[in-house]
């Protein structure tokens, strides 16, 4: 018999401070994937908190009676998780000599994963995935790495939005955070965006039925009722907005959802705003980036301020159950020191939004030369015609931690340079948590609402609270463990 184990984590690195409680809808379909090819498959969520002996005793027990075994590894963020997983992989690999291990989810290579890993998919991975399983010809697929595997050619009608096929093995309960796909890709390229398939005008969209179908059946059978979109950008169509409010009213339960979504829109697109209003999201993730004209310009969005706060004053109005959060770019080019800190006191003074999160400007290459096509900003491509000079690579000098796989570059402007955004971003930072004013995004906004720490949005305040979160910490902590324990016994009972 082929038995298959699929492993996930969600966090951004081992050593994130950003708080994730999400389940891992990719690592989902990947499951659904290899059952699909008659492989018997589980998963294991949040392996970064496992004991590695637990982690191995239970694979080993899982794969018990196989013939061919299998491990596919989901990453969402950091190889980091992946490489920490290692000693386990080796150990597993001497018990069962034929087990073959693979690892998708990222889009970029880390050359560490060569010795230990059998095979990387690297960006959208589904249709490489199912030729994979069935030993098909992997040619159209490779790339200078034998062991590293990319479609630069996806195909819409096949790697169509996720939806998961949720079942008892997932052990999810009430507090638990499921995601779903309206549709992939983003008709938009920020020049400072690295997400994938940028550029997409067309994409695959998911009948509304379906989605009712997910959110009422999570609910009914679970009590699942906080939710994700993984879209990068909900409302670039407005069919995406009709799509959810037409399955949110037809829901018996109101739930929680959150979601990112591109504030100018609703200023151009009047019509947005009635349709949001029938979303009834609970959090709102944005990236305003700035409010300086010409730094907007360098990000390709309006630099017509007014557009932004008529916005975001109809989102206070015809929402007003919704956490709105926003990104806020250090180091633009078109900026200045004091315009920055006049707009974060603007937005913040105005009570425009719930929440800030400054982050200063990092441009990225690959180290290892072999990547997703999209993986690189247009500022990565093409620094000096965003207004960025080059002046080296950076390594041992980062005072934050960066992944291995990536080689982030010191760079200047006509204001600043890297170093000085950088400690510009951690002034904000310690700004803003000395108000007390939340730094928390709408995607860690959903674990209070999940975990009972807040019941609404006027409880936003909270989010900006130290002791909240460490708080919150303890019941993540207690909330993954009881699912590693039940899991570990479902696969103990499963064998006997």
């Amino acid at each position: 018999m082929k038995k298959c184990i699929v492993l996930s984590e969600n966090t951004y690195s081992p050593t994130t401070t950003i708080r994730t409680l999400y389940r891992n809808i990719g690592a989902m379909e990947v499951v659904k994937r290899f059952r699909a090819q008659g492989v018997k498959t589980t998963h294991l969520e949040w392996v970064g908190s496992w004991k590695h002996s637990d982690l191995e005793s239970t694979i080993e027990t899982y794969f018990s009676n196989s013939t061919q075994q299998y491990i596919a590894i989901s990453v969402t963020f950091s190889l980091e998780n992946v490489i920490n997983l290692r000693p386990v992989l080796d150990n597993l690999r001497v018990k069962f000599p034929n087990v073959k291990i693979i690892v998708g989810g990222n889009r970029n290579h880390d050359n560490r994963l060569n010795d230990f890993i059998d095979y990387v998919f690297l960006g959208r991975s589904m249709e490489m995935l199912d030729a994979w399983i069935q030993d098909e010809d992997m040619h159209q697929f490779a790339t200078d790495n034998p062991q590293v595997l990319i479609n630069q050619n996806i195909k819409f009608d096949y790697d169509v939005p996720v939806i998961p096929e949720i079942c008892d093995e997932d052990l999810l309960n009430s507090k638990d955070i499921l995601g779903f796909e309206i549709g992939i890709g983003c008709k938009f390229n920020c020049s400072f965006c690295g997400y994938p398939l940028r550029g997409t005008k067309d994409p695959l969209l998911v009948e509304s039925e379906r989605i009712r179908e997910f959110l009422q059946g999570a609910y009914d059978r679970y009590g699942v009722h906080n939710f994700y979109i993984a879209d990068d950008t909900l409302n670039e169509q407005d069919v995406k907005l009709e799509i959810l409010a037409n399955a949110v009213e037809a829901l018996t339960y109101e739930p929680n959802i959150v979601c990112y979504f591109r504030i100018d829109l609703l200023d151009s697109r009047p019509q947005q705003v009635e349709l949001l209003k029938r979303c009834k999201l609970k959090g709102l993730n944005l990236g305003i980036e700035t409010l300086t004209p010409a730094a907007a310009k360098t990000v390709r969005k309006t630099g017509k301020v007014g557009k932004i706060v008529n916005a975001l004053k109809q989102v206070k109005e015809h929402s007003p159950q919704s956490y709105v959060g926003t990104g806020m770019i250090i180091g633009l080019t078109g900026d200045t020191k004091e315009q920055l800190y006049n707009n974060i006191n603007y937005l913040k003074d105005e009570k425009l939004v719930h929440a800030i999160s400054p982050y200063n400007l990092t441009i990225e290459t690959s180290k290892s030369g072999v990547y997703e096509q999209s993986y690189l900003s247009e500022f990565a491509k093409n620094p000096e015609r965003f207004g960025y000079t080059i002046e080296r690579d950076l390594e041992d000098e980062l005072r934050d931690s960066r992944p291995n796989h990536t080689t982030t570059l010191a760079w200047v402007n006509d204001w600043t340079n890297h170093e000085e955004a950088y400690d510009i971003t951690q002034d904000i930072l310690e700004n803003l948590r000395n108000e007390s004013f939340p730094i928390t995004t709408a995607f860690e906004w959903i674990i209070l609402l999940a975990m009972n720490a807040v019941k609404d949005v006027s409880e936003s305040k909270l989010a900006g609270n130290g002791h909240v979160w460490s708080a919150m910490e303890a019941r993540i902590g207690k909330h993954k463990n009881l699912y590693i324990a039940n899991k570990i016994a479902q696969i103990q009972e499963e064998v006997q």
